[in-house]
């Protein structure tokens, strides 16, 4: 018979399930008769017969994961007899942690299991993750939950020369030690980490041990060897944590760096009017532009480019402004900066930096100071106003001199016309 809600009762002359109030639950045997009879392989149309599974468990391949990688969670679903259930949808969902809301669905195959694989996406931390189907009458199951912990070993290349980051600049004869970090959610990770030095920037070979250190009390990570005075060329380390109960074994990326040829850029400043060097003698209008020199090692041409930038002041000082951009030609020859133009009465600078190639470091010139300054013009000649100032006084002497003369000329004209006009007003006496 159904019952209201649409189950299947079936009887059997027993009192098998919990219709009688004194009988708290079913006896084992007529649990078992009921499980087996709605285990028979029959399903009349209508009737609540398609999903046979009555439990699931869930397991991951591992308590933990490397960040950024990916793991399976398994989820196995059985039927009341023990049987596998095949054909059941089952729904993965991360319920928290860095992933929280990845979610997943798998049918499960003749062995009953479904396999969820995903990745890290979010970072470092513990995902806690569940599994659920549902049967056919609408009901349903959710596993146990499994949690997995995201973790992962990272590298940085310091400059043994300054205890800082490798900056890229270090030439023949450097020394570098690299570091290392793993990354915990919580527990604090223990065990051994080896380092690898390779001397090539891809990790490729065997490489040489760089040591293997004991993770301290308090997770961290101590340094490795320092690999000291070391050519041109390109170099790598690499490290593998050894793991715990609580962390996976797991390998840092290959960390690259490179060891160049030292490079020095110089400048020289040019008056765009005269295309000559800059003179110092310019005076306001005038337009400048510069030039840089990249000096490196015979027989090995610089590549890359040399940015340049323009001061409003002497020192090179403050951010300044772009002067242009250039790429080196196949010579290694750098071509000129922008022109700054109409230039005011003030003090200007220019500097050129490197951008350095996989042989030569990157470089910056020193500050290519210069000044325009006012100017005057006396007889044709251009002198710089200071100096004007010193003649001033010379200068008013002459101006007040030839006012003086000018007006004594003036006057003596004057008499000799008013005595001209006398003597013909008189003229001679008549006869």
């Amino acid at each position: 018979m159904r019952t209201s809600t649409g189950r299947l009762v079936i009887y059997n002359g027993n009192d098998n399930w919990y219709t009688d109030s004194s009988t708290p639950e079913p006896n084992a045997y007529d649990k078992t008769v009921f499980d087996n009879t709605l285990d028979q392989p029959f399903g009349p149309a209508g009737l609540p017969c398609g999903v046979g599974a009555t439990g699931v468990h869930m397991a991951a391949s591992g308590n933990s994961g490397t960040l950024g990688g990916s793991i399976a969670v398994t989820a196995t679903l059985t039927q009341s007899n023990g049987a596998a259930a095949a054909g059941v949808t089952v729904r993965f969902t991360v319920q928290s942690g860095p992933n929280a809301g990845a979610t997943g669905s798998v049918t499960t195959g003749p062995d009953g299991r479904a396999i969820f694989q995903y990745n890290d996406t979010h970072g470092a931390g513990m995902d806690t993750i569940v599994a659920t189907f549902t049967d056919a009458d609408g009901a349903t199951y959710t596993s146990n939950t499994v949690s997995v912990l995201w973790t992962r070993t990272g590298t940085a290349v310091i400059d043994a020369s300054t205890n800082r980051p490798w900056s890229g600049s270090e030439t023949t004869g450097a020394s570098a030690y690299d570091t290392a970090t793993v990354t915990r959610s919580g527990i604090t990770p223990t065990g051994n980490v080896t380092y690898a030095f390779f001397t090539n920037g891809a990790c490729s070979g065997s490489g040489s041990s760089a040591g293997t250190v004991a993770l301290t009390s308090a997770g961290d990570v101590p340094n490795s060897n320092t690999e000291s005075s070391l050519a041109v060329g390109a170099y790598s380390f690499q490290v593998v944590y050894s793991g715990d109960s609580n962390y996976p074994t797991s390998a840092s990326s290959c960390e690259m760096f490179r060891v160049r040829n030292p490079s020095s850029v110089s400048t020289l400043l040019f008056d765009t009017s005269t295309n000559g060097v800059w003179s110092g003698s310019e005076a306001a209008g005038a337009s400048a532009f510069d030039s840089a020199i990249l000096i490196g090692v015979s027989g090995i041409t610089p590549t890359g480019t040399v940015t340049y930038t323009f001061f409003t002041n002497g020192a090179c000082v403050g951010s300044g402004s772009s002067a242009g951009v250039v790429t080196l030609r196949d010579t290694g020859a750098v071509w000129y900066s922008n022109t700054e133009s109409l230039l005011p009465v003030g003090q200007y600078g220019f500097v050129a930096v490197y951008s350095g190639d996989s042989n030569y470091s990157g470089s910056a010139s020193r500050c290519e100071a210069f000044a325009v300054s006012p100017s005057g013009t006396i007889g044709g000649t251009v002198v710089p106003v200071d100096k004007v100032a010193l003649l001033a006084p010379y200068l008013e002497l002459a101006l007040a001199f030839f006012v003086v003369t000018i007006t004594a000329f003036h006057l003596k004209v004057s008499r000799r016309l008013q005595a001209s006009r006398r003597k013909r007003q008189v003229g001679p006496l008549p006869a």
